[in-house]
C-alpha cells in the first residue's frame, strides 16, 4: 500500500502513475470517539455524545515539500487536502480517499536519530469526506461508497 497527499499542490516527489507531484506519506493515523453511557444493568436508554473527530496525523520523509509545510504549520491559512491510500500491484489504485476542507497544520515535528529525518505533521480541518472503492477477488472496482462529517456542524454530510 502506499499513501499520498495533496497539501494544496505542494509540489511533493511522488512519481507513482496518477500521484505525480504528491508528497509520498509514510504512515496514516486517525479516529472518531464518542461518550457513551449507559445505566448499569441494561443496555437500553443509552446516551450518546457527539462525535469527537481526532485530528489526522500523518508522517513522511524529510524532502523538498519540507520548507512550505513548515511555512503551513507557523502561518498557514485553511486549505484543501487530499489522500489517497492506493493498492499495491501493477497499478496503484485508490482504494480509499479522503478530502479535507480548511486543513491547517495543527503540529510539526522531525525526528531523526542520525538517518533520513521524518516529519510528523498534524492536520486540523473542519471537514472531511471519505470515499472506499471495494474490489472483487479480480481487482474490478465496484461502486464507491462515500459520506463524510463536518466538524463545525457536528453532523454527517
Amino acid at each position: 500500500m502506499s499513501i499520498f497527499m495533496n497539501y494544496d499542490n505542494i509540489k511533493g516527489e511522488a512519481t507513482a502513475k496518477g500521484h505525480e507531484d504528491w508528497i509520498d506519506l509514510l504512515s496514516l493515523d486517525w479516529g472518531v470517539q464518542r461518550g457513551i453511557t449507559a445505566r448499569v444493568g441494561t443496555s437500553k436508554d443509552r446516551e450518546a455524545t457527539s462525535a469527537d473527530v481526532s485530528e489526522l496525523r500523518i508522517t513522511k520523509y524529510m524532502d523538498n515539500t519540507t520548507p512550505y509545510l513548515f511555512k503551513e504549520a507557523c502561518v498557514g491559512k485553511g486549505k484543501p487536502v487530499k489522500l489517497h491510500l492506493t493498492k499495491t500491484g501493477d497499478t496503484l489504485e485508490n482504494y480509499m480517499e479522503y478530502s479535507l476542507k480548511d486543513c491547517m497544520i495543527s503540529g510539526y515535528r522531525v525526528n531523526t536519530d542520525g538517518e533520513r529525518p521524518i516529519e510528523e505533521i498534524t492536520l486540523s480541518f473542519t471537514r472531511i469526506e471519505q470515499k472506499y472503492t471495494p474490489y472483487d477477488d479480480d481487482h474490478k472496482a465496484s461502486s464507491p461508497i462515500s459520506n463524510g462529517y463536518d466538524v463545525a456542524k457536528a453532523s454527517m454530510i
